[in-house]
């Protein structure tokens, strides 16, 4: 992870981030240290604030006095952290206006030298700290405090299991688990972790499972040890001891000694040990803890708590995510144990937590925006070689396996907050989240604007700039060349042309498309210098690349991150003129890396695909268009020339479409056992064989071709066959196979009479009246099964004359 999870203060990171500010701004100005007394002193103030944090943080609630302290420190920080953010600000703009050859440390003396002429504002700022930072020893703060657990009850194995409702699920999962055999046959120990937020009941189902009459039977040596805050290795295995062989227990503090006879203890046994109210998850800690257990005749460890998974542990095999939310309605011991999850988040995790409280209950957060909007204010700084999209993502998965976030139950990549949680949120927010201070990092608008003003390009800072539905803009502001801090340009709009200059922003992670120019500053080798690009991009306007030299400076084959690349040529009445060798070479020269998943190409003037969409380099890709490529005269070879036992063909395509290529021939795969959906409209002059694909569930083939189909997947769901050439192989494929699953059925243009096989289509139950059947011209005596399924879509029959059809 970009962070240590152990928990800290919520002004910690943020109190990290000023630091590290401060300290580059010292390091980078080094030429005379005597004029930067005032930033020393405010760094020392910093240090020396920084260890009673979370004291502070635990006392808020019952001491006013320290609350108080907390929200002067907060804004005596925000202050500095605008100054210092300011001054890097002044001086990054000055480098980038000297141009690549100036001196960045030239560039910081002369920002500070400006910034110290006038000391005011600092001067201020380092006072107003001190005198935040005298009040601490008055409110007896003290370094390096622990949350009070004193009001924590330790739990025991007994349960009334009658008084539990909801868990019956959750319950059979573990017991599964457990009673297993043939899991994990090659560690003689499992774990099993049990984690989510304080509150939610981890604790009950250990409880329920630990209780339940074949667990029972199942393991002849059990025991149940509460963990609690306080973890210690050498007390937690004299414990485990006693608990398994009273007999063979000891009082001394000898870990060897105890490990030896908990080995001992446990060789040859069958065993199941719960370890509840965990807090820690310290890697070294629990593998050293673990030894004694790979004695045992294949035990199982349950461990409740906070306690995450992690596959950086081997031994953590197994993970059993709460999936309900059964709050206690004792909300004495619910709202405590709740925020004792808060506690132990660590101060990264806390900002971005409260930060949700500005949103209504209910309100379904969007996991990327989320992480836009925590980046533009600043709570996601890059650890390593990790960028702060990275540690955003990080971030967020912690939350939600913290349980904090719940999975929206029908919307990818959406998320929702529990209402209790949003209380606890709003608890922690009241006074951390006052900051009025505006610092127009990101941009989001969602109007249909004409024009955007040059005065953009002095968003210095502006990391995310988003415009949704603004179709009448049509160019964007020169000045956009100066937003070098920019990271996602994200846009629903309908550019004529870039702005010149696109290659400076060198920070972009994401562009949503680019639309190649003719001139100098707006052509395709702009794009060359954006390196970081992720996810998506679509390429437009690619008739305006005249060479392949012009289509390498792209550079899409080093973008590792893109997985789904949009290649667009516009339509053009001369595009029958154009010079095929040159169109194919500048679509070769356009090879995206081995890393791409998802690839459309469009209007493409060439003849012949580049052999990169047949190499088995690209195995990665699942999807597949092809469109308007009004010349191609051949099929791209999708790894059909592969000479590999590794991989058939293209074995992860799940999508392949192919639009409107009228002159295409050739063979497709004999096989693609991933393909899920397969659609080929009005491409004349194709004539082969469908490939044999098990994992089919769309088949669409549309147009008048000579495509055909010896046999459908039985997991078929939506078949359409619209032309003359292909209804006849359609019908003998449907006479063939178990169309259990077919839920919509459309046969058209057919050439002539033929025989339909009703009883191989799904029978339906619904009956409908003829007057319903008249509505829809079905003629009266037509079966009421095959009717029925006209309306109900689940299998629609139109051809050019209803009497052509005859129903078997």
């Amino acid at each position: 992870m970009a962070a240590k999870f152990d928990g800290g203060a919520y002004l910690s990171s943020f109190l990290d981030v000023v630091l590290e500010n401060l300290s580059s701004i010292l390091e980078e100005d080094d030429s005379c240290l005597e004029r930067n007394k005032l930033l020393e002193r405010l760094q020392n103030y910093l240090y020396e604030v920084e260890p009673v944090l979370d004291d502070a943080e635990l006392k808020q609630f019952t001491n006013k006095r320290v609350k108080k302290w907390l929200v002067d420190l907060q804004d005596a920080l925000y202050s500095a952290d605008d100054y210092l953010d300011e001054l890097s600000t002044n001086a990054a703009i000055d480098a980038t206006q000297k141009g690549p050859g100036s001196s960045s440390s030239d560039s910081w003396s002369r920002v500070v030298d400006s910034y110290i002429k006038d000391t005011r504002n600092l001067e201020h700022i380092v006072r107003r700290l001190e005198a935040v930072v005298a009040r601490k020893d008055s409110l007896r703060l003290k370094e390096g405090a622990k949350v009070d657990m004193s009001w924590r009850i330790p739990s025991t194995s007994l349960v009334l299991s009658s008084d539990i409702f909801g868990r019956d699920k959750d319950k059979e999962k573990v017991i599964k688990l457990l009673l297993d055999d043939t899991r994990d046959a090659e560690s003689p120990v499992a774990v099993i972790p049990i984690w989510g937020m304080g509150g939610v009941g981890k604790t009950t189902l250990a409880q329920l499972v630990y209780s339940d009459a074949k667990v029972v039977k199942k393991f002849n040596t059990r025991a149940w040890v509460c963990v609690a805050e306080y973890f210690d290795p050498v007390g937690l295995t004299r414990t485990i001891l006693q608990k398994i062989s009273p007999a063979s227990s000891l009082n001394k503090d000898d870990f060897d000694s105890l490990q030896t006879r908990l080995k001992e203890a446990l060789t040859g046994k069958t065993f199941s040990l719960v370890l509840d109210d965990v807090w820690h998850d310290q890697k070294d800690t629990w593998e050293h803890l673990l030894k004694p257990f790979q004695y045992g005749n294949h035990g199982i460890q349950g461990l409740g708590g906070l306690l995450r998974g992690n596959s950086d542990v081997k031994s953590w095999n197994r993970i059993l995510k709460i999936e309900t939310w059964e709050f206690s309605d004792d909300m004495i011991k619910v709202v405590p144990a709740l925020r004792i999850s808060y506690y132990y988040l660590p101060s990264c995790l806390k900002k971005c937590f409260v930060y949700c409280s500005l949103f209504p209950k209910d309100y379904e957060f969007d996991k990327g925006d989320l992480i836009l909007l925590r980046m533009a204010e600043n709570f996601l700084q890059p650890v390593e070689k990790k960028t702060p999209e990275e540690v955003g993502d990080e971030y967020f998965d912690e939350l939600v396996a913290r349980s904090f976030f719940q999975p929206h139950s029908t919307r990818e990549k959406i998320f929702v907050m529990h209402d209790l949680v949003h209380d606890l949120a709003m608890i922690f927010a009241r006074e951390f989240c006052s900051r009025a201070e505006e610092h127009e990092k990101a941009i989001d608008i969602e109007t249909n604007i004409v024009t955007l003003p040059e005065s953009l390009g002095s968003l210095y800072n502006l990391q995310t700039l988003k415009l949704y539905g603004c179709f009448e803009l049509k160019m964007l502001p020169v000045s956009m060349q100066d937003l070098v801090n920019l990271r996602h340009h994200i846009r629903e709009t309908e550019l004529n042309k870039m702005p010149i200059g696109m290659s400076k922003l060198k920070s972009l992670q994401f562009l949503s498309d680019y639309v190649v120019g003719k001139n100098e500053g707006n052509k395709i080798k702009e794009l060359g210098a954006l390196a970081n690009l992720q996810q998506s991009i679509c390429i437009s306007n690619l008739e305006n690349v005249v060479s392949n030299n012009e289509a390498s400076e792209e550079r899409m084959s080093d973008k590792d991150g893109i997985d789904l690349l949009e290649l667009y040529w516009s339509w053009n009445k001369d595009e029958n003129i154009v010079d095929f060798q040159i169109e194919n070479d500048i679509l070769d020269k356009l090879q995206p890396h081995s890393n791409l998943k998802h690839l459309e190409i469009w209007g493409y003037k060439g003849i012949t695909f580049p052999d990169w969409l047949g190499r088995s380099s690209h195995h990665n890709i699942t999807k597949v268009t092809l469109g308007y490529c009004r010349n191609c005269r051949t099929l791209p070879s999708l790894g059909q020339k592969w000479h590999s036992l590794e991989f058939n063909t293209f074995p992860r395509l799940r999508e392949l479409s192919m639009r409107d290529c009228p002159m295409l021939r050739g063979d497709l795969p004999n096989h693609l056992p991933s393909l899920q959906s397969l659609q080929i409209w009005n491409c004349e002059q194709l004539s082969c064989s469908l490939p044999i694909a098990p994992a089919v569930t769309e088949l669409n083939i549309v147009g008048d071709n000579k495509v055909t189909s010896e046999e459908l997947s039985p997991l078929l769901r939506s078949l359409v066959i619209v032309g003359k050439h292909l209804v006849e192989s359609a019908v003998e494929a449907i006479k063939q196979a178990q169309l259990s699953c077919l839920t919509c059925l459309s046969i058209s243009h057919c050439s002539s009479h033929i025989l339909f096989p009703v009883s191989a289509i799904p029978p339906i139950t619904r009956q409908v009246p003829d007057s319903e059947l008249q509505k829809i011209g079905i003629p009266n005596g037509w079966p009421t099964s095959l009717a029925a399924g006209i309306i109900n879509r689940w299998s629609v029959l139109w051809c050019q004359a209803l009497f052509h059809v005859s129903v078997i």
